[in-house]
């Protein structure tokens, strides 16, 4: 892409509007975009460190993020190299590199990789003995994982109590919108009818 500031880079991103706006949040709040003003879009991290490893690669200074909101609402955004980032994007990939190396694993973020890690031990070894320096962190594991699975089907039993609540409530009913901004759907589908809960969003803020 070329301009009155030389050659530029566009990267174009298809985004869902939901995922755009910060409100299709799974888990992963630094993944989402921001947009609360609209002269400064922030994307998330890996897309703005995605642009900056895109400078460091070509020497560009300029270039845009163009955001297809949902396939067809265009939005640009203006970056510019920032050598400081781009510094600390050298350190880490060399960081990456020695710990290649070297031979050492990466420790695992226990937040998110756990698919990750049940797929990269997928098989047990019946010969491999657990290190002795291991113990203590495998206990308190045992030890908090039970708890918080004791925790979720407490959880889950007062869930199915509410639930049971809103049935009785809304019998034939299949969508109720509530003063307070919540609302409750239960619609006939081929498995049956199906609840979805959307919560008052002063209740959300609250919870986090």
């Amino acid at each position: 892409m070329d301009g009155e500031d030389g050659p530029k880079i566009l990267e174009v991103k298809n985004v869902d509007f939901l995922r755009f706006r910060g409100s299709f949040n799974e888990g992963y709040s630094d993944r989402k975009w921001n947009d609360d003003d609209p002269d400064n879009v922030l994307a998330p991290p890996h897309i703005e460190l995605q642009i900056q490893h895109q400078f460091m690669l070509t020497g560009r200074k300029w270039g845009y993020i163009a955001v297809l909101v949902g396939g067809n609402d265009l939005r640009l955004i203006r970056r510019e190299r920032r050598d400081d980032i781009i510094e600390k994007i050298r350190a880490c990939v060399a960081d990456f590199w020695q710990s290649i190396a070297d031979n050492i694993c990466p420790d695992p973020d226990i937040h998110r990789d756990h698919e990750t890690i049940k797929r990269l031990y997928a098989v047990s070894d019946p010969r491999a003995a657990l290190p002795e320096d291991s113990h203590a962190e495998v206990q308190d594991a045992i030890a908090q994982a039970a708890a918080a699975g004791e925790q979720k089907r407490a959880a889950e039993k007062v869930e199915k109590e509410h639930k049971a609540r809103l049935m009785a409530a809304l019998g034939e009913v299949e969508l109720a919108i509530l003063p307070d901004g919540s609302k409750v759907s239960w619609k006939t589908g081929k498995q049956g009818r199906t609840m979805r809960l959307t919560p008052a969003k002063e209740q959300v803020d609250d919870a986090a």
